[in-house]
């Protein structure tokens, strides 16, 4: 089937709910066998130079470095959002991707429950999102430097543009627990308590001065952030 041009395809909006609620259609086992759990901290305001140079006596690789931007969605009733959940639609590079994040209780570490799929087209992914229901509540841009060290312990450097601006730069550890998180962000020179748990509403709130989650339900991303 092939849709004319002008014209956006239309799902109804409980479509997404009543698939969701038929339980019978889901076998649990399989969903639980593929889910990727993330592990991570963030480490606020670091000095990049000497992070970079730490991560070079590390022998860190650089994977990526470049432009990342990210929508997210939830209902109108900002159901996702209230659970703490997260439903994003990124563009990486020229890799596109769409993550379902579910929120697990941790006090150290952000911990999700992560679902992702590779996607082909940005564009036609974000109006299926939109087509079923979903409304875009931010949209966020940020340049994005990746290493890789060994454990597999994942080191991104980030630091955000556009309406995000105000947001020093940061840097995200991720590993396989929190022992090894901490291990690596003492070799690159922070202590516990500089690893927060943060997500990314949680980094907004700080540096903002208000709820993001309070505030994101029906905001349009503006086309400047």
């Amino acid at each position: 089937m092939t849709w004319n041009n002008a014209v956006t395809p239309q799902f109804p909006a409980p479509l997404l709910l009543r698939y969701a609620s038929a339980p019978k259609l889901i076998n649990q086992r399989e969903i639980n066998s593929n889910i990727m759990k993330e592990i991570e901290i963030k480490i606020i305001e670091i000095d990049r130079k000497k992070v970079e140079d730490n991560l070079g006596i590390l022998g860190a690789a650089k994977t990526f470095d470049g432009d990342v931007e990210a929508w997210f969605f939830d209902f109108q009733d900002g159901a996702i959002t209230r659970a703490r959940d997260l439903l994003r639609l990124r563009r990486i590079g020229d890799k596109t991707n769409l993550a379902f994040k579910k929120f697990v209780e941790s006090q150290s570490v952000k911990v999700r429950n992560e679902y992702e799929v590779s996607i082909s087209d940005f564009e036609t992914m974000r109006l299926i999102l939109e087509s079923i229901g979903l409304i875009s509540t931010w949209r966020m841009e940020k340049h994005r430097t990746s290493y890789v060290l060994s454990g597999g312990v994942h080191v991104d450097i980030d630091k955000y543009s556009g309406a995000f601006s105000y947001i020093p730069e940061l840097m995200e550890i991720e590993g396989r627990d929190i022992s090894t998180i901490r291990e690596h962000a003492k070799l690159l020179g922070f202590a516990p308590d500089d690893c927060k748990s943060w997500d990314t509403f949680d980094l907004i709130d700080h540096y903002s001065g208000k709820k993001a989650r309070d505030d994101s339900y029906g905001i349009a991303p503006s086309s400047e952030s």
